[in-house]
């Protein structure tokens, strides 16, 4: 949005009251002899006193007498940013690279602003103009790798933080700590060790980077080659390290070393692992994955007790950590489509995430979930009329005509031959009723398993299978579902009618 500039008189008369009221203006005024150079240091007085609103009024109006000058647009600019005004703050910055492009400090602010305004493309863009313009700008470089870290564009950002560290004279232990994670994320876990060992000896009291340390340090060693006992004894012989701790870390790079394919390795620390965990459901299964064994949908009791386990930390990690927020772009494609709703399931309701957008006065809204400990949560919210602790296939078989809108977010993904839900869902369903719901979208095969134990989709199997089902397709739309270890997963959003 422009910032309204006043005209030459309105700026004249203000600076005559400031004149007649302010002593150290009048004294600027005598001393320059020109109007524009007064308000601008008198601005630059005021903002130094912390009174920024005052200062950027006065710094306005030297602007407005001097609209071709790009300092004072800059120095408007920071005026605005330290009262908070940061949409404005951009805004003039902008404006002063237009009048002054060869400012890499400028456009190193400029990506600063844009970045907190969350405008990513515009961000980026004023980051590498100040990179290009000066290569040496070590912050400009610095602020790349971190918004390229907060993007989760985990590759880039650790090239840019390994140029920022090399160009340090003294390391910051956070930008070492990132750089390490950046790694781990890209996959590169030898030298991510190596990198977060650094960063733990810059800050030997932090011991979460110890622990992804000793992570990074653990599943190098079985990538390159060692058993899982001898990395386990590697690992304990890290500095406070315990057994608790390096369980944990066992059975987290069982799954980071399924997601980034490394199979083998993930075989044998499975199998090491299953002999003091035999029962365990989530280990089993995937395992029985890795092994390749046939499988057509993820086993209840892994759903039921993955869920359980997950059920404190589930709304943070899932649309903190991961992003996900497909259930709200889902329940307003449903609303954009839906004639009245008197009857809605929210199949695979979890936590009740979707319990706010589906619940409207009038309605009757029933979540159903595998998971007892998550529907606790859902009960909690308050949005359900009643909430069933059961499988979603077997439930919708058991309905006739129930229901107006039926809504599953995150749940075909557990399920690989879709023929028998679709079925049931569209038993289920009144005639014209809604199926809104969310698949992870395969490229290639109908149906894919991945290493996470989701199943993914071919857009065109599912609309096939949905037509056999006696459903037509009102709306599908591509997005982007959550981050996942090794990057984001591509979804989409499904929107049927029953005919």
């Amino acid at each position: 949005m422009a910032i309204e500039l006043p005209d030459v008189t309105e700026v004249e008369a203000a600076a005559a009251n400031w004149r007649d009221s302010q002593p150290r203006f009048r004294a600027l005024l005598e001393r320059y002899g020109n109007l524009p150079q007064a308000l601008r240091h008198f601005g630059l007085l005021l903002w130094e006193k912390g009174l920024t609103q005052d200062a950027a009024n006065v710094l306005i109006g030297a602007v407005a007498l001097t609209p071709q000058d790009a300092a004072l647009w800059s120095d408007l600019s920071g005026a605005l940013h330290a009262g908070d005004r940061l949409a404005d703050a951009a805004y003039c910055m902008a404006e002063s690279l237009l009048r002054d492009h060869a400012q890499a400090l400028s456009w190193l602010r400029l990506g600063t602003l844009r970045a907190t305004l969350g405008e990513v493309e515009g961000a980026e863009q004023a980051y590498k103009t100040a990179l290009a313009l000066d290569a040496n700008l070590a912050d400009a470089r610095l602020s790349l790798g971190l918004f390229y870290f907060g993007l989760k564009r985990f590759p880039e950002a650790a090239q840019h933080l390994k140029i920022a560290l090399a160009e340090t004279a003294t390391p910051n232990p956070q930008v070492q700590a990132c750089y390490g994670q950046a790694l781990a994320h890209a996959g590169d876990f030898a030298e991510a060790a190596e990198a977060l060992l650094r960063a733990a000896r810059l800050d030997p009291e932090n011991r979460v980077v110890m622990e992804k340390a000793a992570q990074a340090r653990f599943i190098a060693d079985l990538i390159a080659g060692a058993s899982p006992e001898d990395a386990s004894l590697g690992c304990l012989a890290w500095p406070g390290m315990t057994g608790k701790d390096a369980a944990k870390i066992s059975r987290q790079a069982f799954h980071l070393l399924s997601a980034y394919g490394h199979t083998q390795a993930a075989l044998g620390l499975g199998e090491a692992r299953l002999t003091s965990e035999p029962d365990d459901p989530e280990l089993n299964y995937i395992l029985s994955i890795l092994r390749g064994e046939p499988v057509t949908r993820a086993p209840d009791h892994y759903v039921a007790s993955h869920f359980d386990q997950f059920a404190e930390q589930f709304d943070k990690q899932l649309t903190g950590v991961l992003g996900y927020s497909a259930f709200k772009p889902l329940a307003a494609l449903a609303e954009s489509h839906a004639g009245p709703l008197a009857r809605v399931l929210d199949l695979g309701c979890g936590t009740g995430l979707a319990g706010p957008f589906l619940a409207k006065p009038g309605r009757h809204v029933i979540g159903v979930d595998l998971s007892a400990r998550m529907l606790e949560k859902a009960r909690a919210g308050g949005c359900y009329d009643s909430l069933l602790n059961a499988e979603a296939v077997a439930y919708l078989a058991t309905q006739t005509a129930s229901f107006d809108l039926i809504f599953a977010a995150d749940v075909l993904i557990y399920v690989g031959e879709l023929g028998d839900l679709l079925r049931n869902a569209a038993q289920a369903l009144v005639a014209g009723g809604l199926f809104a719901f969310t698949i992870e979208t395969n490229t290639g095969a109908d149906i894919a398993l991945m290493p996470s134990g989701r199943f993914a989709h071919a857009l065109d199997y599912v609309l096939a299978q949905a037509t056999e089902a006696d459903f037509t397709t009102v709306a599908t739309h591509e997005i982007q579902l959550r981050y996942e270890t090794t990057g984001f997963v591509t979804g989409h959003l499904i929107l049927l009618r029953r005919v």
